[in-house]
C-alpha cells in the first residue's frame, strides 16, 4: 500500500514488467533496429516515452469502448487492440520517434 493507494498483484505485475520492457525496448530500438537515426538521444526518449504512455491509456480506453460501449468480448476485443496500437507503435516509431533528420542541400 502507498499512501491511501493500494496496489493490487495485477498493476505490480505490470509495473515490474514495463520497468524491465521500457528501457530495454527503447535500447534495441536505438541501437540495433534504428541505427541510422541521428537524433538526439534524449529526443528519441522522450518520444517513446510519450508513445509508451499513450499506448497505455489507448489500450485502457479502447478495451473500455470495446467492452463496455460496443458489448464485445474482452478477449477478441483485446486482441484487435493489440494490432491496432501495433501498428501505431511502428509508424509512430519509424516515422517520428527514430526519423533521421532532414538534411537541406
Amino acid at each position: 500500500m502507498i499512501g491511501p493507494y493500494s496496489i493490487t498483484r495485477y498493476i505490480a505485475a505490470y509495473a515490474m514488467a514495463l520497468s524491465v520492457s521500457f528501457p530495454v525496448g527503447f535500447l534495441l530500438n536505438k541501437y540495433i533496429v534504428f541505427q541510422q537515426s541521428d537524433l538526439h538521444s534524449r529526443v528519441q526518449l522522450f518520444r517513446y516515452a510519450s508513445v509508451t504512455a499513450m499506448s497505455i491509456y489507448f489500450d485502457y480506453a479502447l478495451l473500455h469502448f470495446f467492452v463496455g460501449y460496443l458489448g464485445f468480448w474482452a478477449t477478441p476485443s483485446q486482441a484487435l487492440i493489440i494490432v491496432i496500437l501495433s501498428l501505431f507503435s511502428y509508424f509512430f516509431q519509424t516515422y517520428v520517434t527514430f526519423t533521421t533528420k532532414k538534411r537541406s542541400l
